[in-house]
């Protein structure tokens, strides 16, 4: 496994500070030097979150749907169409 794969594997919630210094060849007090920072920038890029799609309003609206209860009240709504009794129960 190379040094990316550990990373991407490590729960790093769980490691001591100096372990996750070590690992990532970092000082605790002092950080990356402007070199070694303007490195990883150029090989990682910058640090960035993608840009989260945005989904549709028709999407968001149809999934309000996506239950089980509202299948039933349907089913009877649609019966009591059907009987034309209003007042169903």
């Amino acid at each position: 496994m190379n040094t990316e794969e550990t990373h991407a594997v490590t729960n790093w919630h769980a490691v001591p500070v100096e372990d996750v210094c070590t690992s990532l060849q970092t000082h605790i007090e002092v950080g990356l030097s402007h070199e070694e920072a303007r490195k990883r920038l150029e090989r990682d890029g910058p640090n960035k979150l993608p840009d989260a799609k945005k989904t549709p309003a028709i999407i968001i609206l149809l999934r309000q749907f996506h239950n089980p209860l509202i299948y039933l009240l349907i089913a009877v709504m649609i019966f009591c169409f059907v009987l034309q009794d209003w007042v169903c129960v």
